[in-house]
């Protein structure tokens, strides 16, 4: 059955080709990590988008292992091939410098044609990010058949049952270190682009030593293209069928999975790379248990699979259940007061404990199939099966995710979906425990135990154990007097409409509260702020919906005549469209208003609409995603979307801002916007936000159109200023200053950029400090101090943007200061402190 080894390598070449393959798999995910954070940079952070990207690299990966996979038979030098498949991949991922840049320059005309049309959108996106993705992940998918190609010339047949696996599970491991270093260090080491140059540096690496290594062994070189091999395989389709339901399972729990933990974990750009880590190092593990079982069970292997898949899909039945006790704080927030490196811990071995033992079990089903392939192969043949199964394989993984993060949690819900999938890998136990064996060293009818031990676990998984009756939101009826009239499990988030007293707001992944009635006079706002300060806002877009209530504020204000809101969650969009209406002005209803759900970075990077007004939302900036709202090149597109004469309002919550971060954000924007003023949001000691307004030409606020539009929308809001402050602009107490005209405030601050995200990196470890109470955030005195910078080096009265305000507004900017340090006073307890600035207050108001 098999051809005679043609020469037995030492175990340093084993060695050596085994170091050159993890490398290949840390390189490869370094490729993916960056290709998903660019293209989403330019394609959008939807789950649309990302489902796009991850379907064109995986369409590559399995092409590639199919395609080489056939002619792999023909290799004279298998390992020379390798290396030469690891330049090719340096090669083509070279290109991705250049498209993107030709991307960047014709993405506002596609949008403008195909951005009303969704679906068609989706197409487009696909092809681009074919001509990106394809080509270096069609090479990529050729180098585990050309491995194996090498693996069985040089041992026998057996190799592939027993030595593939092996080296698939370096390769995986690889792919988990790549993954590890591209989500949590490299980026902040050395920036994308250096990240990038790095893998290129490795593949390149990898594939010249493997070239040399092949020149110094001296192989003979032969051609199988003729002789058995040659004919048509012979495959059983259980083995074919089996091959793309592992693909297909494994996948879409991965994202069923991810969501889970997006639950309870902080869901920072360093979350998926947690969950993707404990995956891939699972199915590595997994690939080294099917090498061993292949070697512990040579002539009844067939036997085996039925109890391997009783044990995927008991560990999967019982993921979510093992989630509620390990995942979470009993359904809450993981790791609550943990610091950055106690939290990581934790979060690892929640994963650890949750999803690994399954993900495990999961992942030696496909290696192991190949241990049942080799009585359907030769020594030439064996690299086309590896080759063919891994490409169904391939194929029923991008099936997998798109039907888990589009089909299946739309119609079924979180849990629901696991449960599925859970109970069809034991329903499938009672089919292969049936099959009929192909050798007679074979029984015919397997263990009819594992049959019996699925149909109990499927009982269980019906009754005591049935996940759909864990909670999907956490909310607290007795406690807090909440009420939970709305769940939308959709492919970008989770969504919750809750009701707590009168009062509604809704919730993202279980904890991410969009704003709530209970704050609608604050919510409005934040629209009105940047619309009173432009002297004719005509036109608004808003980035970020929320409840709408911001959004809605802007129908407030007189001579407002278009307003957009991007919004990235459609189940966001409905929510607020079913519930928050009486808060909305007729947001909904208004025929000057139109709602989209779209990233808004990329909506305003593809439109050609302008805009008086941009106002970005409040964002909690440790977020995944949204550090890429604060950086350079955000501001920069946002600039060019600006009408003359236009401004940028950028709200922030400096309670989840460290002085550090903030100083980041502040001197990215003032890079853009060279004339940039800073404004209170509130005079909260404790939770205060801010507003950053920065123009790209020089202005100076127009008092008789700001004093005017500022009383009417005080009444319009119910504001009623009495004393020396009636009839006075209120909005003129948030003034803080000019930060534009404090040059040297800030100016050794890091920039904030696509290449050097700091924010998105930097934040969530601050956020966990801060709960650890190792760091402060930017509230109370230190804010204080900054405002107090500000004035010293800007003071009112030499403020230029304030030339043409009288004395009167002036003051204005006095009374919001003094009434701030009194706000942090009374929170620090300081009675005496509080007692002077009521003095200083109070003859601020003489004077007025």
């Amino acid at each position: 059955m098999s051809d005679p080894p043609s020469r037995r390598p030492s175990p340093i070449l084993f060695a050596s080709v085994g170091i050159l393959f993890f490398l290949s798999g840390f390189s490869g995910l370094v490729y993916q990590v960056l290709w998903m954070r660019e293209l989403g940079l330019l394609f959008g952070n939807t789950a649309h988008a990302a489902a796009t990207t991850a379907a064109v690299f995986f369409l590559g990966l399995g092409t590639g292992s199919a395609f080489f996979g056939e002619r792999s038979r023909r290799l004279g030098d298998p390992l020379k091939a390798y290396g030469y498949l690891e330049l090719a991949v340096s090669g083509a991922a070279l290109l991705f410098f250049g498209l993107s840049g030709a991307y960047r320059a014709i993405y506002p005309g596609l949008f403008e044609t195909f951005g009303n049309r969704p679906a068609l959108f989706v197409v487009v996106k696909f092809l681009l990010a074919a001509t990106i993705l394809f080509p270096p992940a069609f090479f990529m998918g050729g180098t585990l058949p050309v491995i194996a190609r090498f693996l069985t010339r040089n041992f026998d047949p057996s190799a592939l049952g027993r030595r593939v696996p092996i080296f698939y599970g370096i390769n995986t491991l690889g792919a988990g270190a790549g993954t590890l270093a591209a989500g949590f260090f490299l980026p902040r080491w050395i920036g994308m682009t250096n990240s990038y140059w790095l893998a290129i540096g490795i593949t390149t690496a990898a594939g010249m030593v493997a070239v040399l290594i092949a020149r110094s062994q001296g192989v003979e070189p032969t051609n199988d293209s003729k002789g058995p091999s040659r004919a048509k395989l012979s495959l059983p389709r259980s083995i074919s069928s089996l091959a793309f339901f592992s693909g297909f399972t494994t996948l879409a729990l991965e994202v069923l999975w991810t969501r889970m933990f997006a639950q309870t974990l902080h869901n920072s750009v360093y979350t998926y790379a947690t969950i993707l880590v404990t995956f891939l190092v699972a199915l590595a593990v997994g690939s080294w248990i099917a090498s061993a079982l292949a070697k512990r069970f040579p002539e009844r292997s067939s036997a085996v699979l039925p109890w391997l898949l009783l044990v995927a899909g008991a560990l999967t039945l019982a993921s979510p259940t093992l989630y509620h006790a390990f995942g979470s704080d009993r359904g809450g927030y993981l790791g609550s007061s943990e610091n950055w490196p106690a939290y990581l811990r934790l979060v690892f071995l929640s994963a650890g404990i949750t999803i690994f033992p399954a993900t495990v079990a999961l992942g030696v089903i496909f290696p192991f199939l190949l241990k049942l392939s080799e009585e359907y192969s030769n020594e030439a043949s064996a690299s086309r099966i590896v080759g063919r199964l891994t490409a169904i394989n391939t194929g029923g993984a991008v099936l997998g995710s798109l039907a888990a993060g589009f089909v299946l949690l739309d119609l079924f819900g979180l849990w629901s979906s696991i449960r599925l999938f859970a109970a069809g890998t034991l329903i499938l136990v009672f089919f292969v425990d049936r099959r009929p064996a192909k050798s007679s060293k074979e029984s015919s009818g397997g263990i009819p135990e594992a049959s019996v031990l699925a149909a109990m676990t499927l009982l269980l998984g019906l009754t005591l154990v049935d996940p759909t009756r864990l909670p999907t939101v956490r909310y607290e009826p007795v406690k807090k007097d909440e009420t939970l009239l709305r769940v939308r499990e959709g492919g970008g988030a989770t969504v919750a409409v809750v009701r707590s007293g009168d009062s509604l707001r809704i919730k993202v992944n279980n904890f991410y509260a969009l704003g709530s009635t209970d704050s609608a006079g604050n919510e409005r706002f934040q629209a009105h702020l940047p619309l009173v300060v432009h002297p004719e806002p005509k036109t608004v877009f808003f980035l970020g919906l929320g409840t709408g209530i911001t959004a809605g504020g802007a129908l407030q204000v007189d001579g407002v005549e278009r307003v957009t809101v991007a919004e990235l969650l459609p189940e966001v969009v409905k929510a607020s469209r079913d519930f928050f209406g009486p808060w909305l002005n007729g947001l909904f209803e208004d025929s000057r208003v139109r709602v989209v759900a779209e990233d808004g970075r990329n909506f305003l990077a593809g439109t050609r609409e302008s805009y008086d007004v941009i106002v970005s939302d409040l964002f909690i900036p440790w977020r995944s995603g949204v550090g890429s709202l604060y950086t350079v090149e955000h501001y920069a597109n946002s600039r060019e979307r600006l009408a003359p004469g236009g401004i940028y309002a950028q709200w922030l919550p400096l309670y989840q801002l460290t002085e550090a971060e903030f100083a980041s954000i502040a001197h990215s924007m003032r890079e853009v916007f060279p004339h940039l003023t800073v404004w209170r949001g509130d005079f909260f000691a404790d939770k205060p936000i801010v507003c950053l307004i920065g123009a790209a030409e020089p202005q100076t606020l127009d008092w008789s159109i700001f004093e005017g539009r500022s009383i009417a929308l005080n009444k319009k809001a119910g504001i009623n200023q009495l004393g020396p402050m009636e009839n006075l602009p209120g909005h003129m107490t948030y003034y803080t200053g000019n930060f534009s005209a404090a040059a040297n405030l800030y100016a050794d601050a890091r920039l904030n950029t696509d290449d050097y995200p700091h924010i998105e990196y930097d934040a969530p470890v601050s956020h966990r400090a801060e709960r650890a109470g190792e760091v402060g955030r930017f509230v109370g005195r230190p804010l204080i101090d900054f405002f107090g910078a500000l004035r010293s080096q800007v003071p009112p009265d030499r403020d230029p943007w304030l030339e043409f305000v009288p004395p009167k507004g002036r003051r204005l900017v006095d009374v919001g200061y003094v009434l701030h340090q009194i706000k942090v006073a009374q929170a620090e307890k300081d009675k005496a402190e509080e007692e002077r600035l009521y003095q200083e207050f109070e003859e601020i108001l003489r004077d007025l």
